[in-house]
């Protein structure tokens, strides 16, 4: 059986908020280390937040201090350890990142895992073998990175399997030190803080890494091909877009517009219009690319796979549509993205 220890990175002016979540997970080894943030752009300093410190832990999880976590954080982390023993497994994916589009294709299959893509790992949940943590702890790197970095680093050195879980078991807190309770912009592809996943959910497949994923630009909302490196490189490169072959794509097409064009966000804004229509053409692909994988999930995994598909414009278009920095915005745009959900799987199941 797996067993834990707890590490909690305090931020600067967020301490008492690492104090408040070391007090919710006080039932496992908990600690907390005032892990600096310009701790990881010295070159050669090592990371305390990573050395376990229980002599009993097999694993060790490491929280940023800034997160609300899920009710049931460490019985769900101890099943999914205990499903994937040798593997590194993060509980977060920012909505905002092309990760995250991965995710949402997996959370469509119906699976609770996925090897995410790039050069990095998000580190704002994760928990990995104890002896991974120690190698990560004292690693002096000959050039400065960060910790998301350095244990990609470690992870690729030792041939170890890396999976972003579908949903996120954490969220990324809405306040800020300067206390202007401003929405930090990274939140989760996924968080279902009311629905607890069955101890068999995590012991589905992982989804293999999609070559292509179709994406959203993180910079200016356009739709792209995330595509995977070419032989000698391991660079993943963003191309244009490239759409998922799909029979009755005009009426696809139709359903997309039909819903869109109905809420007074895109009829309000051309270019909101656009930037929509855009990210609804993103879904669309990713839902087929999902259904070769597979059946549509039920159960939890519908859940999981409905809040993918709601979050998908609020965090790819956060920068660019205007309107969903207003909660009527978010409210309007996140139900019309389920209907076009529904919609696409309607088609599909019709198509047989």
């Amino acid at each position: 059986m797996p067993t834990l220890s707890v590490s909690i990175r305090a931020l600067p002016g967020l301490e008492n908020r690492a104090v408040a979540l070391a007090h919710e997970l006080r039932s496992a080894p908990v600690q907390i280390v005032s892990d600096g943030i310009e701790r990881s752009a010295r070159r050669g300093s090592p990371r305390p937040v990573w050395q376990p410190w229980s002599r009993r832990a097999t694993h060790h999880l490491v929280l940023s201090g800034d997160v609300d976590a899920h009710p049931a954080l460490l019985a769900q982390v101890r099943d999914a350890v205990r499903r994937q023993p040798a593997a590194v497994l993060s509980f977060f994916s920012g909505w905002d990142t092309y990760a995250s589009h991965a995710v949402r294709i997996a959370a469509f299959a119906g699976r609770p895992w996925v090897a995410p893509p790039g050069k990095t790992v998000s580190v704002v949940a994760t928990v990995l073998p104890v002896a991974v943590a120690a190698e990560l702890a004292a690693a002096d790197d000959s050039a400065p990175v960060d910790d998301g970095e350095a244990l990609f680093r470690v992870i690729r050195s030792r041939g170890l399997s890396h999976f972003a879980s579908n949903p996120s078991l954490v969220q990324v807190a809405d306040l800020r030190p300067d206390g202007a309770g401003a929405a930090r912009a990274e939140r989760a592809t996924a968080f279902l803080p009311t629905a607890e996943a069955p101890a068999a959910w995590w012991a589905g497949d992982p989804l293999p890494t999609p070559m292509q994923i179709p994406a959203i630009h993180v910079s200016d909302g356009e739709p792209v091909s995330y595509e995977a490196p070419l032989d000698g490189d391991d660079r993943w490169r963003i191309r244009s877009r490239r759409a998922i072959p799909a029979p009755h794509s005009r009426r696809l097409t139709r359903i997309i517009r039909d819903r869109l064009l109905c809420t007074e966000v895109a009829r309000s804004d051309l270019r909101a219009a656009a930037s929509l229509l855009g990210a609804a053409s993103v879904l669309c692909d990713q839902l087929l690319l999902a259904a070769r994988a597979g059946s549509p999930p039920e159960g939890f995994g519908e859940l999981s796979a409905r809040e993918s598909a709601g979050t998908l414009p609020l965090g790819a278009l956060g920068r660019t549509v205007a309107a969903l920095s207003e909660d009527g915005g978010r409210t309007e745009v996140h139900a019309a993205f389920l209907a076009i959900r529904d919609d696409v799987l309607e088609v599909l199941d019709d198509l047989g």
